[in-house]
């Protein structure tokens, strides 16, 4: 019995999320001159909305859940990453705080680098949480626990809707992959020398693909 299939599955739609905000902050690093015509400030109303509602309301609660089961004794016996985690969700709150308070101030340059920053860590902190902490609570959490806390994401998944809230979301993506993809293909016919080649960090996602580039 597998428990952490619904967990991975949330994380898989959050990077899908995650990854295309970095793709909107990329073409803002090539071509914005400004709030004006920033394809992130376009889009960021959108980023969060799924960010609030999915990924820290939805996909949180049934978290909350997991934890806690986590906790129970003979479940963590030789090391212990849920603080390492609950660290990781601390950070991540702040630097999505740095991404609105950016984006409210209408400054693209520092709403690229707080997007950058929250990328990164959200990846890194799914990363750990579906090839440790996940693989832990399968092989720890007896099959009885773990029929408890199925019945506990199902009463979560009827409270808030989640076929609703799934429509809503994929529905959104494929509507942000669309307007990407057409600022994209309004590039390309532009000359190479109207885009703006800014400098971003080498040491970032963004940065290593742009020197790769």
């Amino acid at each position: 019995m597998l428990i952490t299939d619904t967990l991975k599955a949330d994380h898989r739609l959050i990077i899908k999320y995650i990854n295309l905000m970095e793709k909107y902050a990329e073409y803002d690093i090539k071509c914005s001159a400004g709030a004006d015509d920033s394809m992130l400030m376009a889009g960021a109303a959108s980023f969060f909305q799924f960010i609030d509602e999915f990924a820290v309301t939805y996909h949180h609660a049934k978290e909350s859940i997991f934890y806690k089961y986590m906790e129970e004794p003979g479940v963590l016996i030789n090391r212990n990453p849920l603080p390492m985690v609950f660290s990781d969700h601390s950070k991540a709150s702040e630097r999505l705080a740095d991404i609105k308070g950016s984006f409210y101030s209408n400054n693209v340059a520092e709403l690229i680098i707080a997007v950058e920053r929250y990328v990164v860590l959200s990846m890194t902190h799914m990363f750990k949480e579906d090839n440790i902490l996940h693989a832990m609570a399968e092989d720890r959490i007896a099959d009885s626990r773990k029929t408890e806390m199925l019945k506990k994401f199902e009463e979560i998944d009827r409270q808030l809707d989640i076929r609703s809230i799934l429509e809503k979301y994929n529905n959104l993506f494929f509507e942000l992959q669309i307007y990407y993809d057409k600022k994209y293909r309004q590039l390309a016919k532009q000359s190479t020398k109207n885009i703006n080649w800014r400098v971003f960090p080498v040491n970032s996602r963004i940065g290593r693909r742009l020197e790769m580039a």
